[in-house]
C-alpha cells in the first residue's frame, strides 16, 4: 500500500538530495538484527498501551516510542473529532526547533482532505515525501517559515475507520525511506486497537452518566455529584427546583 503512494502520487523534489549543512539519512533499517530490536520496541509498546486509560495517554507514548524508533526533527499526532470532519492535535513535540517554535496545536489542525495529513485521512493510506513543503498535497502551516522538510505520515485505522494520523518530520529533502514508512505503520497498527477500545470505554461511561437526548446529567449522574459536594468539608451550594406546567407534553417532545 505505501509503494502504490509513492509510485503514484510521486513527489516533487525541486533540489537536490543532500547539500552541505542539511542533515544526513539515518542508518538503514535493513537486516535482521536491526529489524528485531525495532519489533521489540514496538512490542514493548503494545505492553504499555494494554495499560493506558485514556486516547490521550496512548498517543502520549506513541510519541515517546517514535522518538526512540526514528529520525526526527518534530512529531504531531492528530485525532479525528467526533464529527469526523477535522484533525485535531493531541501530541505535539520538537517546538524547541526554531523551524518549529511557531507550530502549536491550534494552528496544525487541519480539516480531512487539507494538507498532506488529511489527505492521509482521506485516503486512509500512509506517504513518505521527500520534499514535504513543495508536495501538491501540502498546506503550509500559517504564521510558519517555508522550510526544506522531509515528512513520514501514516492513518490509524481500525476496522476501516480512521482514527487519527501519525505525521514524523525531519528537515532536509530525502530523510526518509519506504522501510521507515513500514515502521511508522506497525507502530500505528499497533496502536489502533488500543486507542479503538479506549473511544469505546469513554463512550460507554459518557452514556451511562448523560441522557442522550438533553445531553444533561442523568440521575444517577446528578446523585453522585450531589454526594461527592455533601461529604466534602465545609461545602455549600443551592439546589433551583423548577415546575413545569404540561410535564408529559414537555417530556414527549423534549425528553
Amino acid at each position: 500500500m505505501p509503494r502504490s503512494v509513492i509510485e503514484e502520487e510521486k513527489p516533487k523534489v525541486t533540489a537536490i538530495a543532500q547539500t552541505s549543512g542539511t542533515p544526513a539519512p539515518a542508518g538503514p533499517l535493513s537486516g535482521p538484527r536491526s529489524w528485531a530490536q525495532h519489533l521489540q520496541t514496538i512490542e514493548a509498546l503494545g505492553q504499555q498501551l494494554a495499560r493506558a486509560s485514556s486516547v490521550e495517554d496512548i498517543c502520549s507514548r506513541m510519541g515517546e516510542t517514535i522518538v526512540t524508533l526514528l529520525p526526527h526533527d518534530h512529531i504531531r499526532i492528530l485525532l479525528v473529532d467526533q464529527d469526523r470532519a477535522r484533525l485535531d492535535v493531541v501530541y505535539l513535540s520538537g517546538s524547541d526547533h526554531a523551524e518549529y517554535k511557531e507550530v502549536t496545536r491550534t494552528n496544525a489542525a487541519v480539516d480531512i482532505g487539507e494538507g498532506i495529513t488529511g489527505w492521509v485521512a482521506e485516503t486512509k493510506r500512509g506517504a513518505v515525501l521527500g520534499d514535504a513543503e513543495r508536495h501538491p498535497k501540502a498546506a503550509h502551516v500559517a504564521g510558519t517559515a517555508i522550510i526544506e522538510e522531509s515528512m513520514l505520515v501514516v492513518p490509524v485505522v481500525f476496522q476501516d475507520e480512521v482514527l487519527a494520523v501519525i505525521a514524523v518530520m525531519k528537515l532536509g529533502l530525502n530523510q526518509y525511506s519506504l522501510d521507515q514508512l513500514r515502521l511508522l505503520t506497525i507502530l500505528g497498527n499497533q496502536a489502533a486497537v488500543s486507542m479503538a477500545n479506549a473511544r469505546l470505554i469513554d463512550r460507554l461511561a459518557a452514556s451511562a452518566r448523560i441522557d442522550t437526548l438533553t445531553g444533561l446529567l442523568n440521575r444517577p449522574a446528578f446523585e453522585e455529584a450531589l454526594n461527592t459536594q455533601l461529604v466534602r468539608p465545609q461545602s455549600w451550594g443551592s439546589l433551583l427546583i423548577r415546575d413545569v406546567d404540561n410535564l408529559r407534553e414537555v417530556n414527549r417532545v423534549y425528553g
